[in-house]
């Protein structure tokens, strides 16, 4: 999985600083010691607000830079970590908040630093620009098929709701391509600390201007009651509007523009 992930070889890479330390006596079966004593002290189950890195088979995190998303770097900040946050419908139902656990088969979205969330394009292509809801939407679902919530360090595939197709990695490009999966499909979910993320830490100043994570929850919860008011105006098979719910549907879209 690369070098970052042999603490052996980067000492005798000097990527390391000081003396080597001991490692603890592992017999190869079951966990290994090791991560144990590298995960968070914080508890280990994910939930909705969790920050989190995605460390792809390779090793590398996904990252976001401006709307391109990769997966290039081993090391893990603003551009590597998301915020976990519930899916328009279950934020706007009161199904699960913020503080609610994850779990397998949930659907969930991962807000980047830049206020927009991980999107699927009809062609495959993943990108952080802000799309519509359901492009943004991403299934969980756990290795193995487990039926618990999600863990810290536990591998999993995300699947894209509009489309059925799986996040995957190949070398340091990140698309959306197969509707199956396997290695390249695998990602492991790490629980970070918002220490020195600034875009993380929500001003308690009343009156500040609003964090780019809280922004990007708020107009998704609010895009998606936008929605919901106009399927009721339209009707599921309805092409279009007129009279009264002409007007309303106007007043709503223009609600809609005022929020971009």
């Amino acid at each position: 999985a690369g070098v970052a992930w042999d603490y052996r070889m980067c000492f005798q890479q000097q990527l390391m600083a000081g003396d080597a330390l001991s490692l603890p006596p592992w017999d190869g079966r079951g966990k290994d010691p090791l991560l144990t004593l590298l995960e968070p002290k914080s508890e280990r189950t994910v939930r909705y607000g969790d920050a989190v890195c995605l460390r792809a088979f390779t090793g590398r995190c996904v990252d976001v830079e401006g709307t391109k998303v990769s997966a290039r770097w081993y090391d893990r900040g603003d551009w590597q970590t998301f915020l976990l946050c519930p899916s328009a419908a279950s934020l706007r139902d009161g199904v699960v908040g913020l503080g609610s656990l994850v779990h397998e088969g949930d659907t969930v979205r991962l807000l980047a630093h830049t206020g927009a969330c991980l999107a699927v394009s009809q062609n495959g292509k993943v990108t952080g620009r802000h799309h519509r809801l359901n492009s943004a939407e991403l299934v969980v679902r756990l290795k193995r098929n487990q039926r618990r919530p999600l863990l810290h360090s536990d591998e999993i595939y995300l699947q894209c709701r509009s489309s059925g197709r799986f996040l995957d990695v190949e070398g340091t490009k990140v698309a959306a391509r197969f509707q199956h999966f396997g290695d390249w499909q695998t990602f492991v979910v790490e629980k970070c600390t918002n220490e020195g993320l600034d875009w993380l830490k929500l001003d308690e100043a009343l009156g500040a201007a609003e964090a780019p994570a809280l922004r990007g929850v708020k107009r998704s919860a609010e895009d998606a009651e936008l929605d919901a008011k106009l399927e009721r105006l339209e009707g599921p098979n309805s092409s279009g509007c007129t009279g009264e719910r002409g007007s309303k549907a106007v007043q709503i879209g223009a609600e809609r523009c005022e929020q971009i």
